[in-house]
Formats: C-alpha cells, sequence, structure tokens
C-alpha cells in the first residue's frame, strides 16, 4: 500500500496495542446493527447515498475477520473481501475508512466495531459461567439424589416387578406417548449426560446447510448463510445438545439428519400438498424449519402428513 494511503488512515505516530487479542472471533456470532445510532453518526451524514450499501458492507467484512472487526491494512486485499472494485474502493477510501486507526499488529481497528466485539467477548464469559453454574448445579443434584436413592434402596425392601403392557415411543429422540404427542421429560439416561462446552458452543453452521440440501435437494437451496440464519441454527442447536447431551459434532448431525429426514416425509413442507384457495403449495425453506415455534411443530409431528 502507498505511502499516502497509509498516512490518511493513522493519525498518530506510535501505533497502538491491538484492543484484544488476536484469536478473537465472531464464530457465528451475529453482528447487530444499531440503525439509529448508525443515522446519528457523522460518518453516516458524510457518506453518499450510493456508497452507504459499501460502508455497511466493510463493517459485515470486518466481523467476520480474525481477529474479528479488524481490517487489514492492504485496500486492495479489502475491496476484494468487499467485492467491490479496487478503483472504486480508492475513489471512496477516505469516507469508507473513516475512523479506521492502525494498531500495533499491522491491522485496522474502529472504535464502535471494538465496542460491538468488547460486549460479544463479554456476554460469552457471562454465558460461558452461567453454563458452569447450570452444570454444576445438576451434578450437586444427582450426587444427592444417587445418595437419597441408595439410603432408599437399603432400608426399604424391593417391590414386586409390574408387568410393562405398553411400549415407549419417541419422536426424533423425545419421549411421546403410543398416539404421537410429546412428553417433554427426556428419557432417564440422557438426563444424566452433559454436553461438553465445545458442543454447546461450536454450532456447525454449514454443515448443517449442506446437510439440509443432501437430505431436502427439492427444497429452497440456502445460498446465503446470513447471521439470522446462523442464530437460528445455532439455537437449535445448543436447545436439543442440552436436551439430549450431545458428546460430540456428529451426535448434533446425526440428529438433524433424522430432522431432515422427517421433514422429507411431509407433503405440506415440502409442496407436495395442495395450496388452499387455488394459491402455490406452501414450501418450507431452512429459515422456516429452523424458527423456533416451527421446530416444535415439526419435532411433535404437526406436519407429518
Amino acid at each position: 500500500m502507498n505511502a499516502r494511503a497509509h498516512l490518511s488512515v493513522v493519525a498518530d505516530s506510535v501505533a497502538p496495542e491491538p484492543p484484544y487479542p488476536a484469536d478473537v472471533l465472531a464464530k457465528g456470532w451475529r453482528f447487530e446493527l444499531d440503525l439509529e445510532r448508525i443515522r446519528r453518526s457523522d460518518t453516516w451524514a458524510l457518506t453518499p447515498a450510493e456508497v452507504r450499501p459499501w460502508l455497511l458492507m466493510l463493517w459485515a467484512v470486518a466481523w467476520e475477520q480474525s481477529p474479528c472487526g479488524s481490517l487489514p491494512n492492504d485496500d486492495a486485499l479489502i475491496a476484494a473481501h468487499m467485492g467491490i472494485p479496487a478503483r472504486q474502493f480508492s475513489a471512496d477510501r477516505e469516507v469508507l475508512l473513516r475512523g479506521w486507526r492502525l494498531h500495533a499488529d499491522g491491522r485496522l481497528y474502529h472504535a464502535t466495531i471494538t465496542e460491538r466485539v468488547l460486549s460479544m467477548v463479554d456476554r460469552r464469559k457471562t454465558e460461558a459461567a452461567r453454563v458452569a453454574a447450570w452444570r454444576e448445579k445438576r451434578r450437586a443434584a444427582a450426587q444427592e439424589s444417587d445418595v437419597t436413592r441408595n439410603q432408599r434402596v437399603s432400608t426399604t425392601p424391593e417391590p414386586e416387578p409390574v408387568p410393562i403392557t405398553t411400549t415407549q415411543h419417541y419422536v426424533l429422540g423425545v419421549p411421546a406417548d403410543p398416539e404421537g404427542s410429546p412428553v417433554p421429560t427426556p428419557p432417564p439416561d440422557e438426563i444424566r449426560r452433559e454436553a461438553p462446552e465445545s458442543v454447546l458452543l461450536a454450532c456447525p453452521a454449514q454443515k448443517l446447510v449442506d446437510l439440509y440440501h443432501q437430505r431436502l435437494p427439492t427444497l429452497p437451496q440456502c445460498l446465503v448463510l446470513t447471521q439470522a440464519r446462523r442464530g437460528y441454527l445455532r439455537a437449535r442447536w445448543r436447545e436439543y445438545a442440552l436436551l439430549h447431551g450431545w458428546q460430540s459434532e456428529d451426535e448434533g448431525l446425526a440428529f438433524f439428519a433424522d430432522y431432515f429426514a422427517h421433514v422429507s416425509k411431509s407433503k405440506f413442507l415440502t409442496g407436495r400438498a395442495r395450496g388452499r384457495d387455488d394459491r402455490p403449495p406452501f414450501t418450507a425453506d431452512i429459515e422456516w424449519l429452523f424458527r423456533p415455534t416451527n421446530f416444535a411443530k415439526v419435532v411433535e409431528g404437526k406436519y407429518h402428513q
């Protein structure tokens, strides 16, 4: 990069230290835009209307960089990540990189984006502490239950066995009555399993999308894995990892393979049912399938026909 471009970004003679470690990554964490704050900012006011979409794209690119929220100190590389012609980026560079400063690690940082990254880091720490406390509570409860059960067994005669006349059914791993209605309590062996943090917090979003395409090729393709869609996939992954105590990524992928297989059998969800009032038939897509209410209804078998 030429000297003129370098000087237009850096105002200080001595570059400051990076605001957070180099290993801080978004890892699917959604980047939310504060539209009210953006519209009040001087940068937004100074940016021509036709350049504003590129400004938003620049922030999105920075969020997915390593470390999160930074940019390389290279105009051509930034333009390539944004998908903008280098000549156009050069023409609008002054407003696009307004507020970005070069730090000692050789990368550019912006105070507002840095604030969002640090907030993400704090929330992750809070969530990790909450999960650790929840696990400890469950562990203590399990130990107390074991002690109580052992005391009861030592003082109470063993009851006569009760003949089993019905069979327990499961829908996608969730216990259900013989009619197919889900029962909210998981099986006893799953209550004792605890999903490790590496499984809870590492949703393989792209693998889920690939699995969706593989198992449901007739449904609309997910060509863009937006932050909103990542959020839905991550939320459902974590919910069922906690419920079933997945010990590995493969266990989670196997569950969602069953989920997609369940969807494929539904004429309504796959567009094979006749639409009402001469309307085109409904066809679900990946975002619809992972929204919380819709996901629960599919798991409960409400669209099994």
